[in-house]
């Protein structure tokens, strides 16, 4: 038995120029990236550790903010997710936040702020461990996937329907 398969593509097209694929992928995609890291910050959906402890709490009200959600303060972390050519940026706390990281013995920080007249310093006598509060988590959506299987059939330079049977030889 014989059986003969005719096929109208070639997935060397897709070999040679699948990094080009993604990159396509990517540029089209990335807006939507920034937009979904943004709104996880925003909800704190991803985040187990969306409370804030009262000693933060005690420093925003002496800073005169009455925010009450973890990592949503000034706002210049939200401001500062964008969009680059190699995927996203964000200030550098951003990744930390999202890590969570040590705050050394001997630390400190002025409240309200170093310009202001009247401030206060807190000094960190031990180690404190900050957990992690995650919130660059991408989940693609149906039409992310569709672009992405776009893409690739493009490269294909033909539809995948096509595939036929010749025939069949006994």
């Amino acid at each position: 038995m014989k059986i003969e398969t005719s096929l109208n593509f070639d997935f060397s097209n897709v070999k040679k120029n699948y990094r080009q694929s993604l990159k396509k992928f990517r540029e089209k995609n990335l807006d939507d990236v920034v937009e979904q890291v943004r709104d996880n910050l925003k909800t704190g959906r991803h985040n187990k550790n969306n409370y804030i402890k009262d000693s933060t709490r005690r420093i925003r009200l002496e800073r005169k903010r009455t925010g009450q959600k973890s990592l949503v303060d000034t706002g210049n972390l939200m401001k500062s997710i964008k969009k680059t050519k190699t995927g996203i940026s964000m200030k550098g706390y951003g990744v930390l936040q999202d890590e969570g990281f040590t705050i050394k013995a001997g630390h400190s920080f002025a409240v309200p702020n170093k310009r202001a007249k009247v401030k206060q310093m807190y000094h960190f006598k031990s180690d404190k461990k900050v957990p992690s509060r995650k919130f660059i988590v991408y989940e693609p959506r149906a039409r992310a996937i569709d672009n992405l299987f776009n893409v690739i059939v493009k490269n294909l330079r033909t539809p995948m329907r096509l595939i036929k049977t010749m025939g069949v030889k006994i």
